[in-house]
């Protein structure tokens, strides 16, 4: 049997969509599989702390219920494909795989940079532990954006294959018809390691005609209160996946935002999807990341680096970058079915 484990069955998360689909792909070629993922819990209130609270409960949960699994459902003929996060998970595969002799591939998805290049005594602890699962796995995926970090992190060879995340929309060519009034779109997370903020902030002073559509969590509302009286700002709620790709393919323009300091080797799934619906992409980032890299390869986007702030002269800037015809690329490292046929394929041999 092949266990596919993640930390939370929430259809808006990304990993677990891609379970999803390794799940479909497994049983298309008659395999046996199942997925064993925990239900997460949410706070809807504006409060930091409560979300914080709440994230650190469903990890919780998370630890608790697959520790339980792995002593009561997996066998030691059975193969196991996992998320890497939460980074204690590390200690429980720690545990499990004394006991057990199963065969674990993870599958790396969160490099969580700032909780494992600190230096305070846990995380030393937590990376013992995480040492001690990498060398004993079968198999680790990794993305291309992390192979440097991993490099660079561990003093000890790390057998990997690099295995890209897939858009989870189809890919369009284009050209895509270009509106009366530009539109911008954010449609990530917006959290302590993105600067849109205060890329918004500077939006609000110019005297330009725009649309800006913009999704958040509920803890940001009092910031976005203060812009609810300019109209070219316009939120968006929870949408289905027809309505989120006809809203991606209204956009003229699709913005990934990043602060400086942010880890080069990150890289948004929302990059991924606006890439392969040929959108043109406004990167406020930094000229080493790993997206930048890619970014130069597809052609079709302005960089505007991380520190700098939009000015009349530079929003004209990218309206004439926008209004140029360039031809996109087609990047195959996001070729959703060469990574699943590469994930099954080791899965299962």
């Amino acid at each position: 049997m092949i266990y596919l484990v993640h930390r939370t069955n929430n259809r808006e998360n990304t990993v677990f969509r891609y379970i999803k689909d390794i799940e479909y792909e497994l049983k298309k070629e008659n395999i046996k599989c199942e997925v064993i993922c925990t239900k997460s819990y949410f706070n809807n209130s504006n409060n930091l702390f409560l979300d914080l609270f709440f994230k650190n409960i469903n990890y919780l949960y998370f630890l608790i219920f697959i520790s339980w699994m792995s002593f009561i459902k997996f066998k030691s003929s059975d193969r196991i494909l996992i998320t890497s996060d939460p980074p204690f998970f590390y200690v429980i595969l720690h545990f499990i795989l004394m006991f057990k002799k199963i065969e674990v591939i993870i599958w790396w998805q969160d490099l969580f940079p700032e909780t494992f290049t600190t230096k305070k005594p846990i995380v030393k602890l937590l990376n013992y532990f995480r040492k001690n699962v990498i060398i004993k796995c079968k198999n680790i995926f990794i993305s291309p954006d992390q192979k440097g970090y991993i490099s660079k992190m561990h003093n000890f060879k790390i057998d990997h294959i690099i295995c890209s995340n897939w858009s989870l929309f189809s890919y369009n060519k284009g050209p895509s018809k270009r509106n009366d009034i530009i539109k911008f779109g954010y449609l990530g997370n917006i959290s302590i390691s993105h600067n849109i903020i205060n890329l918004i902030n500077r939006l609000k002073e110019l005297d330009k005609k725009f649309e800006f559509f913009i999704s958040y969590k509920k803890r940001y509302s009092k910031f976005f209160e203060k812009i609810n009286t300019d109209s070219r700002f316009i939120k968006i709620n929870y949408l289905d996946d027809l309505e989120f790709e006809k809203l991606i393919d209204s956009l003229d323009i699709c913005i990934v935002s990043e602060k400086r300091f942010q880890n080069n080797y990150l890289f948004p799934s929302k990059a991924i999807t606006y890439i392969f619906k040929s959108k043109f992409i406004l990167y406020h980032g930094n000229l080493d990341s790993f997206l930048h890299k890619i970014l130069k390869k597809y052609k079709k986007f302005f960089f505007l680096n991380s520190d700098d702030l939009i000015s009349s002269e530079v929003f004209d800037n990218i309206l004439k970058k926008y209004n140029e015809d360039i031809d996109t690329v087609y990047i195959d490292e996001f070729d959703k079915m060469v990574s699943l046929k590469k994930i099954v394929k080791y899965i299962f041999h």
